[in-house]
């Protein structure tokens, strides 16, 4: 995050939004999510795209 200061909520929001973005550098190649380790991808592929459930109640 920056050490910017702003006159509106809105544009702390926005420069909020472009920290995060930038450090999602792991892009599904299935939709349009992005995640900040490898481990989360690879967890939402086996389990929103494989249908992979690793644990049954």
């Amino acid at each position: 995050m920056s050490s910017s200061s702003f006159t509106s909520s809105g544009n702390l929001k926005k420069d909020i939004e472009g920290d995060r973005k930038k450090k999602r550098k792991f892009q599904c190649s299935q939709c349009s999510n992005s995640f900040t380790q490898s481990g989360s991808l690879k967890a939402h592929i086996e389990s929103v795209h494989e249908k992979i459930k690793k644990f049954q109640c």
